[in-house]
């Protein structure tokens, strides 16, 4: 049988793990996409002109959304780890 600490040791790793692929993409990805996004709208039709606002309005709604992922998706993954640590540790203690 798994001990509760070494159960508790594998949780809190994988939240780690989350968090740091996280903040990764958070890192890594924010340029590439908004290039990709550029080019795929001039490219899809002639008649798109990418224009000073376009591109600022664009930047700021990837901002917003990768801040939100960057703040929510770990801290939500490491709190579903500590619920199963804490639900394994209520099992425990009422078999006892």
């Amino acid at each position: 049988m798994i001990s509760l600490f070494r159960l508790e040791v594998r949780v809190l790793r994988k939240a780690a793990f989350l968090r740091s692929f996280y903040l990764s993409l958070f890192i890594s990805s924010s340029k590439v996409i908004t290039f990709l996004t550029f080019i795929t709208y001039v490219l899809v039709d002639d008649t798109h002109v990418l224009t000073a606002d376009k591109v600022f309005f664009a930047v700021s709604i990837y901002n917003v959304m990768r801040q939100i992922m960057i703040s929510f998706v770990p801290t939500a993954a490491a709190a579903i780890g500590e619920l199963m640590v804490s639900t394994n540790r209520i099992e425990v203690s009422a078999m006892n």
